[in-house]
């Protein structure tokens, strides 16, 4: 039978440690088995087109809900507060911050980036746990 810490299961976002990235302020939420979520910030002005591709394009999907502002991704999409947009596999997607207030989004992708398995990445989120089950966690 899986067990589940659900002390773990619910995360206040303000007690996340905010972490600096090129053009993005994050709080690194949640990172599990198979996804990864995090509150990402940016500030009006900001062009993440200009980022490395592995910030832009990765294998993964991505689901991003914004919760303020105002996107321009370099597709053509457009994306305002209380709009969902879906990065599919391999699709580039930088955006544009249009709009005169930072843009906020609720970010969740599946399953994790490569890049959030570092050690110094792991280490930001607030939740990380893995499902306590004999495949996946021999202490169990």
């Amino acid at each position: 039978m899986i067990q589940y810490d659900l002390e773990k299961d619910v995360i206040d976002i303000h007690k996340t440690e905010p972490v600096e990235e090129p053009g993005f302020l994050r709080r690194y939420i949640f990172r599990g088995d198979h996804m990864v979520a995090y509150y990402s910030q940016m500030q009006p002005g900001v062009d993440s087109t200009t980022l490395p591709e592995h910030y832009r394009k990765h294998p993964n999907e991505e689901i991003v809900f914004v919760l303020q502002g105002r996107l321009e991704y370099e597709d053509g999409r457009v994306v305002e507060a209380g709009q969902v947009t879906i990065n599919h596999p391999m699709q580039p997607h930088g955006c544009k911050v249009a709009s005169q207030e930072p843009a906020i989004a609720f970010c969740v992708h599946a399953p994790p980036p490569q890049r959030f398995d570092q050690p110094e990445m792991v280490n930001h989120f607030l939740g990380f746990h893995r499902k306590k089950h004999p495949s996946i966690d021999p202490e169990s």
